[in-house]
Formats: structure tokens, C-alpha cells, sequence
């Protein structure tokens, strides 16, 4: 039974229960009153710095823990928590309520801007391994394309392979540290929009696709799940990335360079896994090669087959006369 049911049967007993219901109401708003509740989402902020070739160690004691004692004077930090792991220190600063996000996240990041100024050039060890060097996060590849993503000059190659394959100059070509490796590709056009290739980081579905084109057939492997991936992109510090900024210079002067930075590289490379180079060497190789080696502004076929021999040979002239860590 209801209570419109009740007022019609015994409409005294349902106005005294309606006005007893109302009394308890008045009660309850005048002594509670209304409470408007924060969201109890505190402000976060996060910090990640990467440091391809630098072993965990490393990490945490050259760069996690100067960042953590200049964050840690902030006012209004709740807790601060890192993770120093292979290659990559990430710092999670919570902030209390009262604290305005934008406050927080500009003082944050001019704290992590000032200690940048007195952390070590470049946090690799004093020798990187062939373990540590061939330690990629998300891809599983062959040693020579894996040391190449650890200097990344690999996407050196690839602004040079754009430039040539969709007739681009240098300046419209980004290069992006994604540490995720989920977002492959994007393309900006004339108005604005951008479209990206994202997958999982298998090469499997590149290859099979390669055969395959235009067509696209089943590929039994794992798909890609967004909600379990963050998508983080940084800018490369082309001082620590030397030998991509190196890519960029051999593409800038043209000529037979690339081809010379090509060779060096692979003897570069070669060496560092027969341990007859340092890691940190191989960029001093292929920039005194590039110095060394005849430059041709206008190869033929013969000046680059030419070019390769002589960039080779006087790349292991200058490993052989003293690279090591």
C-alpha cells in the first residue's frame, strides 16, 4: 500500500505521516545545511625525462634524484613519488586541493628547467653495454636497427628516406620521441588535419602489408587497446641524439654525404657490438668521417660506390686509432 493509497483509505493517519516526513526534511536541511564537495581528484603533475642507453642506476642517481630534491620545495605537495627504469626517470608530483593546477604545473616545470641546467650533458654510462644498448622497451628487432634506435639515427634514416620518397624538404620533417611506440606516423595538410598510423609495435603488420598492398588480409596477432596506452611524444635533444643531428646535417649539405653517414654508421655500429667502439664514440666516428671523406655535390652512380669504400675504410681507420669508452 502506498501512500496515495493511504490518504484515501485513512486520510488522517497519511496527513500525519506526510507532515512528519516534512518535519524530519526541515530538520535535516537546517542542521546539516548543504555542503558543496571538492572533487577529490587532487592535482597531479608528472615529469619524464628519457635517456635512451642509460641503465636504471644511472638514472635514478644522475638525473631522479637531483629533479627530486629541487620539485620537493614546492608548497602544496601532497606526496612525490618516481620511477627510475631503463632508458626513462618519471616523477609524479600530488598536489593538495587548494592548490591551482596551472599554479602548480608552471612552478614545476621551472624548478625541472632550472636542475636541467646542472644535469649531467648526457646521462649515459661511462660504458653502455651491449645489454643495456640492445634493451629496447617495446620492440623486439635485429642488434644492428636496435643500436641504431638506441642512437636514434635510424630516424635520421628516415627523414632522408621521406625527403626522397614524398619530395619534402627537411624543415617539414619532425622527428618526435614517442616512448609508447604506438603512434607509427602523421601527416599534417594544408588545412590543419592530421593523420596518424597507430598499431601495435609488431613488425609483422608492416611487412605483411608490404606483400599484401593494396589489400589487406587477417593478421592473427594482438590489437591495439587505447585505454590501456598513454600516448607521450618529446622532442629529441638533438645534443644528446647526436648522431641524429648528425642525419640531419648529411641531409642538409646533400650530395654524397648521406651515403657517407650511411657507412659510417654501419662500421660505427659493427664495431660497438665486436666491442672494438664505445657507445658514446660512435657519434665522434661518424662525424669525423663525414669531416675526412671527399664530399661530392653531384654523385654519380660511381661516386657513391667510390664514396662507400672510402667512408668505410676511414671509419675503421678512426675506430682502430682509439675509440673505446
Amino acid at each position: 500500500m502506498n501512500i496515495s493509497e493511504l490518504s484515501i483509505r485513512r486520510p488522517v493517519l497519511a496527513s500525519v505521516l506526510t507532515i512528519i516526513i516534512l518535519l524530519f526534511g526541515l530538520i535535516g536541511y537546517s542542521y546539516l545545511g548543504v555542503r558543496e564537495f571538492p572533487s577529490v581528484d587532487n592535482p597531479i603533475i608528472s615529469v619524464s625525462c628519457s635517456y635512451p642507453g642509460a641503465n636504471a642506476d644511472v638514472i635514478e642517481n644522475q638525473i631522479t634524484e637531483p629533479l627530486e630534491q629541487n620539485i620537493n620545495g614546492i608548497p602544496g605537495i601532497r606526496s612525490l613519488s618516481s620511477v627510475s627504469s631503463q632508458g626513462q626517470s618519471r616523477i609524479t608530483v600530488e598536489f593538495e586541493l587548494s592548490v591551482d593546477l596551472e599554479t602548480a604545473a608552471n612552478d614545476v616545470r621551472d624548478k625541472v628547467s632550472r636542475a636541467q641546467r646542472y644535469l649531467p650533458r648526457d646521462c649515459d654510462p661511462p660504458t653502455v653495454t651491449k645489454a643495456d644498448a640492445l634493451h629496447h622497451p617495446t620492440w623486439e628487432m635485429g642488434a644492428k636497427i636496435t643500436i641504431d634506435s638506441a642512437t636514434m639515427i635510424n630516424k635520421g634514416f628516415e627523414v632522408i628516406e621521406a625527403k626522397w620518397l614524398f619530395g619534402v624538404e627537411p624543415r617539414q620533417i619532425q622527428v618526435l620521441v614517442h616512448p609508447q611506440s604506438i603512434v607509427h606516423s602523421a601527416v599534417q595538410f594544408c588545412d590543419g588535419a592530421v593523420k596518424a598510423q597507430l598499431g601495435v609495435p609488431d613488425m609483422r603488420l608492416p611487412i605483411q602489408y608490404a606483400f599484401s598492398f593494396p589489400e589487406r588480409i587477417h593478421l592473427s596477432s594482438q590489437r591495439l587497446d587505447l585505454f590501456s596506452h598513454k600516448l607521450e611524444f618529446f622532442e629529441p635533444d638533438m645534443e644528446k641524439f647526436r648522431c641524429l643531428s648528425l642525419a640531419f646535417d648529411a641531409i642538409g649539405r646533400g650530395g654524397n654525404m648521406p651515403c657517407i653517414l650511411n657507412a659510417a654508421n654501419e662500421v660505427a655500429n659493427r664495431g660497438f657490438l665486436d666491442d672494438r667502439c664505445g657507445f658514446l664514440q660512435m657519434g665522434d666516428v661518424i662525424a669525423e668521417t663525414m669531416n675526412r671523406v671527399s664530399f661530392d655535390p653531384n654523385p654519380s652512380y660511381e661516386t657513391y660506390v667510390a664514396t662507400d669504400a672510402e667512408a668505410r675504410r676511414v671509419a675503421a681507420e678512426i675506430m682502430q686509432g682509439g675509440m673505446r669508452p
